[in-house]
C-alpha cells in the first residue's frame, strides 16, 4: 500500500492532467465554431478529452480517501489551491496536533 505522500503526489498529478484536459476540450469546443470544415472530427477529439478528463478527476477523487489524519480524522492536513488541486500536506494535524508519518503506509495506521 502506498502513503500518504505518494497519494497526495498521484491526486495532485491527476488533478493537474484533469485540469489541462479541460482546457484543451473547452479549446476545441471554440475551435469548433471557428473552423468552417472538419467539425467532427474536432467534436470526436473533444468528447475524448472530456472523457479522459472525467476519467482522471474520479481517479484523485478515490485518491482523497487516504488523506486524513488517522488519529481524529480531519481532513485538514492537505492545503489547497486554486480549483481545489491540493498544494502541501503537513505533518501535524492542525486539530489534535498529532504527528503524522507521510511515509508510513496508510494500511499500518
Amino acid at each position: 500500500m502506498k502513503s500518504r505522500k505518494e497519494y497526495f503526489h498521484s491526486r495532485k498529478r491527476l488533478m493537474l492532467a484533469a485540469l489541462a484536459l479541460y482546457a484543451l476540450s473547452f479549446f476545441l469546443f471554440q475551435l469548433c465554431f471557428i473552423v468552417p470544415g472538419r467539425i467532427m472530427s474536432l467534436f470526436a477529439i473533444m468528447s475524448i478529452t472530456l472523457m479522459f478528463a472525467v476519467i482522471c478527476s474520479i481517479l484523485a477523487h478515490n485518491k482523497k480517501a487516504y488523506l486524513f489524519c488517522p488519529k481524529c480524522g480531519s481532513n485538514k492536513i492537505v492545503k489547497v489551491s486554486l480549483f481545489g488541486i491540493p498544494d502541501s500536506i503537513t505533518d501535524e494535524c492542525p486539530d489534535c496536533h498529532e504527528k503524522i508519518e507521510l511515509y508510513k503506509s496508510v494500511n499500518l495506521d
